[in-house]
């Protein structure tokens, strides 16, 4: 692709049909990109380059594998043990107490 694509423009687009047991993940996004990479690396008869070039890749990989994840939230009890965790960690280093915000 000869143009530079604008942020907007830069998609990550995952396809998979009911009937096949694949899906196609096509991505301009760097981190993404590594990452597939990597995972071919380790499973390649699993995971297929299908097409490359400077700005974006598409895989083939199990369409099991595509997952949606949330980011896991910490109840006021789990953020307090994990500050209080944090506080005495650093007094055991000789970091000293730090301000609350």
């Amino acid at each position: 692709m000869n143009a530079k694509l604008t942020k907007i423009e830069q998609e990550t687009i995952i396809i998979f049909n009911e009937l096949e047991q694949t899906a196609e993940v096509y991505t301009h996004n760097a981190r993404l990109r590594r990452q597939l990479a990597d995972v071919r690396e380790t499973h390649p008869d699993e995971v297929t380059l299908k097409k490359a070039d400077d700005a974006c890749v598409t895989y083939t990989l199990p369409k099991a594998w595509v997952k949606v994840r949330p980011k896991r939230k910490a109840t006021e009890a789990q953020l307090a043990a994990a500050h209080n965790a944090l506080l005495s960690a650093k007094s055991r280093r000789g970091g000293g107490e730090t301000q609350a915000q």
